[in-house]
């Protein structure tokens, strides 16, 4: 269970990371 809740995260965290490349903001990972 932790495993597979650490691997969502990571992923999730690769998509975010992923979208703002694509999309360029500038404040994107300013919260």
């Amino acid at each position: 269970m932790y495993f597979y809740g650490n691997t969502l995260w990571r992923h999730l965290l690769y998509l975010t990371q992923y979208n703002c490349f694509i999309s360029r903001f500038k404040t994107c990972f300013s919260s």
